[in-house]
């Protein structure tokens, strides 16, 4: 009896200790996984068939994973943070046109007069980009990344945000005959999207000929992109754990806009440490039939 006293008196000191630990003590012991929310094996399998319409490139890519851990270190900055997220934007681009009607009997002559068979898109594919940010230099810089990426003919449109609503758009005339490319590189929030979707389908645009490119997201934010938008496409880089209590991706990697542009300014030689006011909520794993 004193034995087995003893041995729930120590738990329950464990137990005291590591709730009455700093919170910035627990969250430096906590290291993130890309992926992890989404599970492996069955779990995953069982996610992927509730979101069918979401491609996430690091769960099989090492050169996403890689670029991916230098866009998440606070101490990438300046040219190397735009170095890296420039590299990371193309190969996302680049999966998702993979999407794009093609044909794969396409052949055609080398300029030493030799035929050759490969893969082209279909003669009646046409391509809109739209880079959806709110600084003015970071559109500029995502518009030249679509310009240089998507197929030679595309086009280019815009969709300018205030407060979460379509403050003013400028898109092709022939819209509903392409296929649309809606880079988003922090998919943090559906209500910054949703409005943008919903302009797009009501000019026209097929769901499916919609595809939002972006290089990270999380499940507040994907879940209810696929409830409401089950047939438009995401693909994205990244599929992180949660959000915190500001909305902001965790673990993320800080505000990409402000990085991008340089606003944040060189990092510190100290890591930062979590705010606790901005503690992490509760994942959201509704699409999970076992509890």
């Amino acid at each position: 009896m004193l034995r087995h006293a003893g041995r729930h008196a120590a738990a329950a000191a464990a137990v005291a200790m590591i709730t009455t630990m700093p919170i910035t003590m627990c969250q430096k012991e906590r290291v993130y996984e890309s992926g992890e929310v989404l599970g492996r094996g069955i779990k995953l399998e069982l996610w992927k068939a509730a979101h069918k319409n979401v491609e996430v490139l690091d769960l099989e890519s090492e050169t996403v994973q890689t670029c991916m851990t230098h866009l998440r270190d606070y101490a990438s900055s300046g040219a190397k943070f735009v170095h890296v997220a420039d590299k990371l934007l193309r190969n996302v681009l680049e999966a998702a046109l993979t999407q794009l009607p093609n044909d794969e009997d396409a052949v055609v002559t080398t300029p030493l007069g030799y035929k050759a068979k490969g893969v082209d898109y279909e003669d009646e594919v046409k391509v809109c980009g739209i880079a959806l940010s709110e600084n003015k230099m970071v559109t500029e810089r995502l518009e030249h990344l679509l310009a240089t990426t998507l197929p030679f003919e595309s086009v280019l449109g815009a969709i300018k945000m205030a407060d979460d609503n379509v403050a003013s758009s400028s898109l092709p005339d022939d819209i509903e005959e392409r296929f649309v490319v809606l880079l988003y590189p922090e998919f943090a929030s559906f209500d910054k999207i949703q409005p943008a979707v919903k302009l797009l389908l009501k000019k026209g645009v097929e769901p499916d000929h919609i595809q939002v490119v972006c290089l990270v997201t999380c499940p507040a934010a994907a879940d209810q992109f696929c409830k409401v938008f089950p047939e438009v496409n995401l693909v994205t880089a990244s599929y992180d754990s949660s959000s915190d209590a500001r909305g902001r991706i965790v673990p993320g990697f800080g505000d990409f806009e402000a990085r991008y542009a340089n606003i944040d300014g060189p990092a510190g030689d100290d890591p930062p440490v979590v705010d606790p006011a901005t503690e992490e909520a509760p994942a959201s794993s509704s699409w999970w039939p076992f509890k």
